[in-house]
């Protein structure tokens, strides 16, 4: 998880210039209750940030809470006044970038796309009580949707699952992932999984962790990942030999080592992304010994598998191959447009993530925000003419 930064976060001020005006009798106030309303927020914004740091289960809501500030009128505030995008206040928030200087989410620390929410870090779930900080700017943090989970929906009661503030804690989760290959639906494939100490802040990242579905985008992503190693490996080592592989495994370990240094966040942490997690692919496979055999047969099944498609273009994968770039990308489409949508029916079917593995070698958030663009072409079965225009909307 990546810290951010709280300056530039909104003020009260800035909240109270997007005050919903009086819609019914239920949200009826004067310039006196603004004021009182105003008192209030920073009263419980200062208490907020003196407790940021591990102790938000402490809080509770102030007893002098304006007559008028109901669950109905937050929500109100909330979902029509401060989310919307284009009411301005939702862009004031600050967010942390990477390398590449693009927004990342500092949950999962995946590039932001065209989702991006608003996560409550103490939860809105009015069933709890806990409406209060529904629009306490100190409260929310931007972060993608997939991050944004129904799993947090309860505020911590205890120092063992209180909350961690992204605008005044971070932590180092390489410390704490590890990998493992395990046959899964018949195939042999990586894990993410965790190891924690038996601490309080072990016991926080570990709610964390399950808070934000972590595992399971991270299972994601080192899919992603490995699907790609597959693929250049089963096109090119015939036979596959294992001598072979390991050399490649350690040539393609030491290309990821050199651009996760790169990436390094402060030169003290790693990003947590594709070359993160192909060298913790390329590092398990080396380490192994008889389950290497799993790898070997893995391969096997897919260059199998990748003879039964009848393409038109009997160079297809090789044309896949050569795209390097988002003007590559954009001719193979032109050019492979009912291939590539067999061969991606052919990969979903499979359980197999669909790969170009030279694209943008180098920039690996652009490379996966331009495929994450083409799978909802390709789910939405939308023509490919306006592909590179949206794209570069999303980019640039």
């Amino acid at each position: 998880m990546k810290q951010v930064s709280p300056v530039g976060l909104p003020t009260i001020d800035d909240l109270l210039s997007k005050l919903p005006k009086m819609e019914s009798e239920n949200y009826k106030y004067n310039s006196e209750d603004k004021e009182r309303l105003s008192e209030y927020l920073k009263k419980l914004s200062s208490e907020y940030k003196s407790n940021i740091k591990g102790k938000l289960y402490t809080l509770n809501p102030k007893e002098d809470t304006p007559d008028f500030f109901t669950v109905e009128f937050v929500n109100d505030w909330y979902f029509k006044h401060i989310r919307p995008p284009r009411k301005g206040f939702f862009e004031m928030f600050p967010t942390v970038k990477n390398h590449n200087n693009h927004e990342i989410c500092p949950f999962c620390e995946g590039v932001f796309t065209t989702k991006v929410s608003l996560e409550h870090i103490i939860p809105k779930n009015e069933n709890n009580g806990i409406f209060h900080y529904t629009v306490l700017p100190i409260n929310l943090v931007k972060c993608c949707l997939e991050c944004n989970t129904p799993k947090h929906s309860k505020k911590s009661d205890c120092k063992e699952n209180c909350e961690i503030h992204p605008y005044e804690e971070s932590f180092n989760i390489d410390k704490y992932l590890i990998i493992e290959f395990k046959v899964e639906r018949e195939r042999f494939v990586p894990k993410v999984n965790f190891n924690f100490k038996d601490s309080d802040f072990d016991k926080r990242i570990r709610t964390f962790i399950r808070n934000y579905n972590i595992e399971k985008t991270y299972n994601h992503r080192i899919q992603l990942e490995y699907d790609k190693i597959l693929m250049v490996l089963a096109k090119n080592f015939l036979p596959l030999r294992k001598s072979l592989l390991l050399e490649y495994l350690r040539n393609q370990k030491e290309t990821y080592e050199k651009y996760r240094e790169i990436e390094k966040k402060n030169k003290t942490e790693f990003m947590i992304n594709q070359n993160y997690f192909g060298y913790k692919i390329c590092k398990k496979l080396l380490d192994m010994n008889d389950e290497f055999s799993g790898f070997i047969e893995e391969l096997k099944k897919i260059n199998n598998n990748s003879n039964e498609l009848a393409m038109s273009n009997c160079n297809f994968l090789e044309e896949l191959n050569e795209v390097e770039n988002d003007n590559d990308l954009e001719n193979f489409l032109m050019k492979n447009e009912a291939d590539l949508r067999m061969y991606y029916k052919y990969r979903k079917k499979n359980n197999l993530q669909l790969t170009f593995p030279n694209l943008y070698i180098s920039d690996i958030d652009k490379r996966d925000v331009l495929i994450s663009v083409l799978k909802y072409y390709l789910e939405n079965n939308k023509e490919f003419y306006t592909f590179k225009k949206n794209c570069n909307h999303i980019l640039y």
